[in-house]
């Protein structure tokens, strides 16, 4: 081989190699952004429980007000309702709002919107039109 073409193939090698760098680096960009996302969402909910806190007009926290029984004026409480009272939020019929009171007995009370994904037949979606519908 001549030098010539070993000194192109060193260039070329070397632009594949800058290129994989910034890849990498374009990558883990991509991974913060999704981990800033995730914060995001944590912080989110955080604010709208302070938001509700405020509606109360108080500066109980949200154990505090669970254990005087309150319930926000305009929302209902999925630690405290009843089948019926489940049953008029969007998109929850008997069977959902059985199973919400089903899981919370054997479980425990709901802290986030997101652990009633983890009720059966309840997904993301549904979830996601209960928001700002619903307290905890």
């Amino acid at each position: 081989m001549s030098l010539s073409k070993l000194k192109e193939i060193r260039s070329i090698l070397w632009i594949i190699l800058i290129l994989c760098i910034v890849f990498f680096l374009l990558l883990e960009m991509f991974i913060l952004q999704v981990d800033d996302i995730n914060e995001l969402e944590k912080v989110n909910d955080q604010v709208e429980d302070v938001l509700l806190l405020n509606d109360v007009g108080t500066s109980q926290t949200t154990d505090e007000l669970e254990d005087k029984e309150t319930i926000l004026p305009g929302k209902i409480n999925v630690n405290k309702a009843s089948v019926q009272q489940l049953m008029t939020l969007p998109n929850i019929g008997e069977v959902k709002a059985q199973a919400i009171v089903d899981f919370r007995e054997e479980h425990g009370r709901f802290l986030t919107r997101n652990e009633l994904m983890n009720v059966t037949g309840i997904g993301e979606k549904t979830v996601e039109k209960l928001k700002g519908l619903i307290t905890f």
